[in-house]
Order: C-alpha cells, then sequence, then structure tokens
C-alpha cells in the first residue's frame, strides 16, 4: 500500500491503530448511561445542614446531594476564610466543588436558587457583594475578577486598560472569601 492509501488506518508511534483506542478510551471513560448515581447515605445529612436540606428538599427539584453540597459551600463562603481549626493542618471554611448534570435539567441552578434564597434573608450583603451571577465561560471569570484600571494620556484623556494575570489570581482567591 502506498503511503497516500486512504485505506489504512492511522497508527500512533508504536503501530497501534488510533481508532480502536479512542473506541477504548470512550467505552472506558465515557456513558450515555441515564442511570443516577448512588445517594448518599444518610449520615452526609447530619447535623443543623442536615436540618436545613431536609426542610428545604420538598419545596424543590433539587436533588438532596446538590442542595447539601451548595449549602456548605456557601456557608463557608458567607463565613470567610478567618475562622479555621488545626487538624494535622489548618483547614478553613472556605470549600470549592463542581455539580456536574445535564444542560437544562441537571437542577444544579435550582439546588443553588434555593440555598441562596434561605442564605439572603439571613446575610443580604453576602449574596449582594459576594455572589456573582452569569459566568459560564473562562472569558466571563476573567471579566467577573480582572482590575479595570484607568490611565490618563498626555492629552488628558482616560484610557482603560485592562487587568493583569497576578492581580486575578489574587482576586481569585479574595472571592472565595470574600
Amino acid at each position: 500500500m502506498s503511503a497516500t492509501d486512504n485505506t489504512t488506518p492511522p497508527v500512533d508511534e508504536s503501530g497501534n491503530n488510533i481508532d480502536q483506542l479512542r473506541a477504548r478510551i470512550d467505552a472506558k471513560y465515557y456513558t450515555t448511561s441515564k442511570e443516577k448515581p448512588t445517594p448518599m447515605s444518610r449520615e452526609a445529612f447530619h447535623g443543623l445542614t442536615g436540618k436545613v436540606v431536609k426542610i428545604v428538599s420538598p419545596v424543590t427539584e433539587a436533588c438532596a446531594e446538590a442542595l447539601l453540597v451548595q449549602l456548605l459551600v456557601c456557608l463557608g463562603n458567607a463565613i470567610g476564610r478567618e475562622p479555621w481549626f488545626n487538624q494535622a493542618d489548618y483547614h478553613h471554611t472556605d470549600e470549592y466543588m463542581v455539580l456536574v448534570g445535564e444542560t437544562g435539567a441537571g437542577r444544579k441552578g435550582t439546588s443553588l436558587r434555593a440555598i441562596r434564597g434561605l442564605l439572603k434573608e439571613i446575610d443580604p450583603e453576602w449574596d449582594k457583594n459576594c455572589v456573582h451571577k452569569g459566568i459560564q465561560t473562562g472569558e466571563a471569570l476573567i471579566s467577573a475578577i480582572r482590575d479595570d484600571k484607568t490611565i490618563t494620556d498626555k492629552k488628558g484623556k482616560p484610557c482603560p486598560i485592562s487587568g493583569e494575570v497576578p492581580t486575578m489570581v489574587q482576586k481569585v482567591w479574595a472571592i472565595s472569601g470574600c
């Protein structure tokens, strides 16, 4: 066969068929199953946060697990980085999470709205100053955390310039603890 023959399957440097490798990776890591994950055990819903989830769950379509995680992360953000406890290291109240679900049907935003509604009643300033809406892309995140600076040119005309990356990274840490 010639090098330009289109019937030859693409191979990597070791001679493995790339199409077969892709199919094996897809089968291992991607699923089209609509099966729901196993729910958290009831022990995860203990204490005050468990009581809050138990009260909120019946009046929302969001799953209890999403409500619990949203509550823990939002509470940690509202409390800030100042409180901590030491158990082999310093543990602050700020947490990070990612909710994954189908677009428009995963009820990710529904769980956040339920928890925000509660925390908004407790601390309206937190909701107003620490919750940034509409950040769905990397560009939107950069826009939300950049430093907008204005310099004046020789003629006295203001010239806006965008923030620098190191400052943006510092602001990401600041946003997490507000």
